[in-house]
Parts: C-alpha cells; sequence; structure tokens
C-alpha cells in the first residue's frame, strides 16, 4: 500500500495491493504533513484502488478494482463501490449505498441512504461543457432510489426520495417522490406492482443519412439503374475487399441475407437452428424458410444479446447451427456430440 498525508485506517482492513491512500489533491502536491484520508474498520480495497486526501469513508466500505475516490468526498458505513467506478471531489454519499461497475459521479453531488446506482450509469454537473457555466452542480439522489445501468441524470437533477429511474433513461428533469423515470427523455409514470411487466419501447435501430448518402441515392435515381448497374457491382467489389474474401454478393434485404447463408450452410428439414428470443422476425423466419425448426434461446438481461447457458442447454443431435447478433456479442462456437464445429451464421 502506497500512502500520501496523514492517514487514518480503522482496524482489520484488507487492502490487495497495489492501492494508493491520501494522494494529493492540487493544492498539497508537493507538500507532507497534509490531511489524508479517513477510513473506517473492516475496509476491502481491491486491486488499482486509488483514494484521495481529504476523504472520509465509514464502516465496512469496499470497492471493486480500479476505483477513483477524489478529494472532499465523504461515504457513509456498509457503501459498496464497484469496479473502475470514478467518484469526482466534493461529493456526498450515504450509508448502504451499492454503486455498480464503471459508474461516473462528478463533483457537488449528494447521494442519500439505501441507493442503488446499476453498471455504466452517467450522473453529470455541466449544463454547457465545457465551461462549467454558471456552475458545476451535480444530482441529488435522495434517500431510498434506484437507478438502473446506463442511466444518463442531468446536471442539478433531483431524484426524490423512493423514486426509481428505469435502465437506459435519459432524466432531464427532478423526479417525484415515489414515481418511475424511464425513456429517453425520461417519462414519469406510477412505480410498477411486484411482478407487474414494465412495457416500454426499445429503439432497435435508428437510421442516419447524412448529405453524402443522400446524393450518392439521388445519382443511382437520376441514373435509370434501379436493379444492378455500376453501383452494385463496385459496391460488392469493395465490399469483399474489406470484408477480406474473393467475392461478396448484394441482396435486396437482410432478411434475403440471412436466408441466403441458410441455405448455403445446408439446413433443411429436420434441422434446428438456434436464434435468440431478441431480435428482427427474419432471424427465426429465414430458418423455416428452409425448412429447418427455429429453437428460441434466452437473451442476457445486461446486453440482450444470445445467453450462452441458454444456448449450451438446448443442444440436441438435431441442432445444425446457432444465430448470433454481433457486433455486441463476440462469436461463438460450439462443439456437437460428435465433435463437429457448429456454425455461427451472422446476422447483419
Amino acid at each position: 500500500m502506497e500512502q500520501y498525508g496523514l492517514n487514518i485506517i480503522g482496524k482489520d482492513a484488507q487492502i490487495f495491493e497495489p492501492v494508493i491512500i491520501g494522494f494529493p489533491s492540487r493544492e498539497f502536491l508537493g507538500k507532507k504533513n497534509y490531511a489524508g484520508a479517513v477510513l473506517g474498520k473492516n475496509a476491502v480495497l481491491r486491486t488499482g484502488t486509488i483514494i484521495y486526501c481529504t476523504v472520509t469513508i465509514g464502516d465496512n466500505f469496499s470497492t471493486g478494482h480500479n476505483v477513483i475516490i477524489r478529494e472532499k468526498t465523504t461515504i457513509g458505513d456498509n457503501t459498496a463501490i464497484g469496479t473502475a467506478t470514478i467518484i469526482e471531489g466534493t461529493t456526498k454519499i450515504g450509508s448502504n449505498v451499492r454503486i455498480q461497475s464503471m459508474v461516473f459521479i462528478p463533483t457537488n453531488t449528494e447521494i442519500g441512504d439505501n441507493v442503488f446506482i446499476g453498471p455504466n450509469s452517467v450522473l453529470t454537473n455541466d449544463r454547457y461543457p465545457p465551461f462549467g457555466r454558471p456552475a458545476l452542480i451535480g444530482p441529488v439522489l435522495e434517500d431510498n432510489t434506484t437507478i438502473g445501468a446506463n442511466v444518463t441524470i442531468l446536471p442539478g437533477v433531483r431524484i426524490h426520495e423512493g423514486a426509481a429511474v428505469a435502465a437506459g433513461s435519459v432524466v432531464t428533469k427532478d423526479v417525484p417522490t415515489g414515481v418511475l423515470a424511464i425513456g429517453a427523455p425520461a417519462r414519469f409514470r406510477e412505480l410498477p406492482k411486484r411482478d407487474e411487466t414494465i412495457m416500454m419501447h426499445i429503439p432497435i435501430a435508428q437510421p442516419r443519412a447524412d448529405t453524402e448518402e443522400i446524393d450518392a441515392v439521388t445519382r443511382v435515381l437520376r441514373s435509370g439503374m434501379f436493379a444492378q448497374g455500376p453501383v452494385v457491382a463496385e459496391f460488392e467489389k469493395e465490399f469483399a475487399r474489406y470484408c477480406g474474401v474473393r467475392n461478396a454478393i448484394a441482396v435486396n434485404s437482410g432478411t434475403a441475407a440471412l436466408h441466403a447463408a441458410v441455405a448455403s450452410a445446408g439446413i433443411g428439414p429436420g434441422d434446428e437452428v438456434i436464434v435468440p428470443t431478441f431480435s428482427f422476425i427474419a432471424t427465426a423466419s429465414c430458418v423455416s424458410l428452409c425448412g429447418a425448426q427455429p429453437v428460441f434461446a434466452d437473451v442476457d438481461p445486461a446486453y440482450f444479446t444470445l445467453d450462452p447457458e441458454a444456448v449450451r442447454k438446448l443442444f440436441s443431435p438435431r441442432t445444425k447451427a446457432c444465430h448470433r447478433c454481433p457486433p455486441l456479442w463476440p462469436a461463438i462456437r460450439y462443439r456437437s456430440h460428435k465433435g463437429d464445429v457448429f456454425r455461427s451464421l451472422m446476422h447483419s
């Protein structure tokens, strides 16, 4: 453990090197006997944790790996900070708080007791970056609030006691007590009752076309060559070069591409293909078009892509392939009961 300044570390701390405690803020650079960090008893600090000076932390505190806690931050008892989370200075965090991995908490943020913040959430404090005007004001999360994964909360927003924010939401205004904020930008609704299903719109894709794309389409329309033609031939050539293959064939849709992929793999009647439950219908329908049977596997609740364990449980002697949906999940390849490697059909 590397220490700077004058630190107080409570009893029974478990510290996994390398860890830095009392790291100097800008005002103490080059100085020695300045106030370091105060750490309560029973702390668990994992590798890569850096705690700056003038930080005060209560009992039973724990960090994941590579956590940074900046100066003038106070943290209560029984609080856990997940891996790769950054807590900027002058922040107040209460007791019994659970902050998951890769969360960013900016300067001048207040977090109450019994708060949960899901992974990859970003709290902000600068309404007009990078100028910091009129002031850096972080969000306020009152007691007993719950923040889902991948949430963004704008500067100065207050999440009132007992409120919740659904995963992926962008919160632009204060959330009243005991309600659910959901969507981007977030809208308010009553908190769901126990076992109630929350229905929300998930944008699968948002096509964007700039002037360059629009001009390219216009040139094709004006040429009168609506099918095939030199533009298609050039696209096939360039796409093959990009993929590092000899040839590429353009088709009229992703459905046709999937159908061609399944057919070229020799899949037909009597075969089974494992497909994700969360995907466009063509992922399964192209299997049926070839006379085979799609078998649905559940998706990972965090990434919404195929769950490897769910796939593994569905293997049978009739399984010939497994559809996957990149780029969010790397290729998966499994061996059949006979030792053959299954094909992984890309949904592009």
